[in-house]
């Protein structure tokens, strides 16, 4: 910023951002004798990003992709084209329905294993429908076998990051508060169902057959991962 001094006032030039990351700002002015003071905040959106897929989004910093949104949690959405599938964090409920094709421009990051995208820009370009894919059922030695493929990875890295996948699966539900777990016969690992719609119920100890994406993979600090966090749509 150039402070420009003008009949007493200060004018203050803030140049353009010619890079695709937004950027914010704090300006702080004391007036008189600094016992008082006045903040101005700036932010400023960056320069859009070409369309890429998912799959070459999983490379960059920041992306601009667009798709189809494919399941729906409280705090954001999974977003899929035909390379592949990426969470969307908003924090809170969005108003999209399945199928609605969003484009979206943010920071790309790996959180736990899973790969997910910022929400800079997320605009809805109109409606569509969607059909999920062939379920594949995840038995208690898929599930061991899915946590295991992480070992010796870095669940922060974009390039260790997994694959989602559409999964149905036979389990025991256990709730713990606001938390609720899907127990799988045979394992002490599980499945953590990630900030689930209202519309979904779950039970307590109640057998169920679920299907949805497992988005991410975690555990207990410094042990192995033990839990795979599944976006669910269907309880049965």
């Amino acid at each position: 910023a150039k402070e420009e001094k003008v009949d007493g006032l200060a004018y203050l030039k803030v140049s353009a951002n010619t890079v695709e990351t937004p950027r914010s700002g704090k300006i702080t002015v004391k007036l008189n004798d600094a016992s008082q003071e006045v903040n101005v905040y700036i932010n400023q959106s960056g320069v859009e990003p070409a369309k890429s897929t998912i799959k070459d989004a999983l490379t960059k910093t920041y992306a601009h992709v667009q798709g189809q949104v494919a399941a729906l949690t409280t705090q954001g959405f999974l977003l899929a084209d035909e390379t592949g599938k990426i969470y969307v964090y908003t924090k809170d409920p969005v108003s999209f329905k399945i199928g609605d094709k969003v484009k979206v421009c943010g920071k790309v990051s790996a959180y736990n294993f899973g790969a997910q995208i910022g929400n800079d820009v997320v605009e809805n370009l109109g409606k569509a429908d969607y059909k999920a894919p062939e379920a594949v059922k995840l038995d208690k030695t898929g599930l061991d076998a899915l946590l295991q493929s992480v070992t010796g990875k870095d669940k922060a890295k974009l390039s260790d990051v997994i694959e989602v996948k559409f999964v149905e699966v036979a389990a025991t539900v256990a709730v713990n508060g606001k938390y609720v777990n899907l127990k799988v016969e045979g394992t002490t690992n599980d499945l953590s169902v990630y900030n689930p719609l209202k519309t979904l119920k779950f039970e307590d100890k109640k057998a169920v057959t679920v299907k949805g994406y497992i988005i991410q993979l975690s555990g207990p600090k410094n042990k192995p991962v033990s839990h795979a966090t599944i976006i669910v749509t269907e309880v049965k």
